[in-house]
This record gives C-alpha cells, structure tokens and sequence, in this order.
C-alpha cells in the first residue's frame, strides 16, 4: 500500500551564463509584454502550469540563445548498485518516486508566472520568488543522487539528477532578467531543456518496471 509508481513529471525547470545576439531595451520589453499577456491570457483560460510554461518558452526561444553548462553529475557520482531483484527495483521505484511527489508539492506557481509579472512591472522583489525554485530544484538534484541506483537504468538516473541541478541553475540566470536580460533570457531559453531532461527518464522508468514485471502496491 506505500508503494509509489514513478509519475510522469512536468513543468519542472535551468542553465549557464548565455550567449548569443543582443537584445535591446525595446525588444526586451516586447518580450515582457507579450510574456505577460500570454500567461495572463492562459490562465484566465484555465490552463495548466505546463501549458503557461511551454507557450511562454516558445516565445522566448525567439528572443534569444545560449549555451548550456556542463552536467553537474557523472556516474561517478552515482551510487550503482548490480543487484537488479524485484525488491531491489521496487526500493529504487519507491525512492525516486517520494523525491519527485516531495519538491513537486512545493511548487505553488508557475515560474514563468512569476517571471512574467516581474517583466511587466519590473519588480525586484517579486522576481526574487525564484530563488525559492532554485532551492526546490537543487536540493532534489542532490536527493536524486543520493538514491541507490541499479545499473541497468542509471543513465536515465542520471539524467534525471542534472535535468534537476541544470534547473537550478538556470533560474539562477532567470533572476537575473531585470538586471541582465540577456543573461537571463538565456536562460529561460534553456528551460525546456531541462525540463524535458527531468520528464524523460520517468517515462523511460515506466515501461521498464512493467518490462521486468515489477509490481507496486503488491
């Protein structure tokens, strides 16, 4: 009964210090209007945190590139374990499944919500709520590591604990937007990547439990 599957995660975000063209003040504030008028128009329309996020990166990725820090894991850093039994499988699925539901609880707003708002008022304080994202994402990239891992599925472990740390610190970059929009447009413009590096390996779990016909909540 205390058996959790692995769900699919979404919404869930990062990255490095950009590069690419410049933006100027006007093209910036293009940005921040249609940013905001976009979040503002799918939220009164109902739609889900993931919608906001994937319309409003969108639109970023047309403003402005950069390039993505290195992973911040390695297998090294994994702890690997060769025993592949259905009770050590479903310990793995169990574990990783408590850290994903545990942050993913906390986050209360879309960050590309807060964002958004920040643009369009250029309030420094509220674009300083993202720094409690960063927290979330980079104390989950430690958990995830923390997990003992069987072989046979730790590359998808591992992209799992850098789709969480990248997130991290591309937020970092993000709350910087006002100051440096191109720094942190570069940012935001990697979120997508990281969000689908953490959303990938648990569709990838998924279909192995059932391959090696582990059953949860046996």
């Amino acid at each position: 009964p205390n058996d959790l599957l692995p769900p699919a995660i979404s919404g869930i975000q990062d990255t490095e210090n950009g590069t690419g063209d410049s933006l100027d003040t006007s093209k910036t504030a293009l940005l921040g209007r249609e940013l905001y008028a976009t979040v503002l128009s799918l939220k009164q329309g109902g739609a889900s945190p993931q919608a906001i996020n994937e319309r409003s990166e969108n639109l970023v990725e047309t403003f402005t590139s950069g390039t993505r820090q290195e992973p911040a894991y390695s297998l090294e850093h994994l702890s690997v374990s060769g025993d592949h039994s259905d009770a050590a499988l479903r310990a793995y699925g169990n574990a990783v499944a408590e850290v994903i539901i545990r942050y993913a609880s906390q986050i209360r707003e879309s960050e590309m919500e807060i964002l958004a708002r920040a643009m369009e008022s250029g309030d420094k304080k509220e674009i300083e709520k993202l720094a409690q994202f960063v927290g979330i994402y980079g104390s989950a990239s430690r958990d995830v590591v923390s997990v003992t891992t069987p072989s046979r599925i730790a590359e998808a472990h591992l992209l799992l604990a850098n789709g969480y740390a990248g997130m991290a610190q591309a937020l970092v970059y993000m709350g910087q937007t006002l100051d440096d929009p191109v720094v942190g447009l570069a940012g935001l413009a990697h979120s997508q990547y990281y969000g689908d590096m953490i959303e990938n390996p648990t569709r990838e779990l998924q279909p192995f439990f059932m391959t090696e016909r582990v059953v949860f909540g046996a």
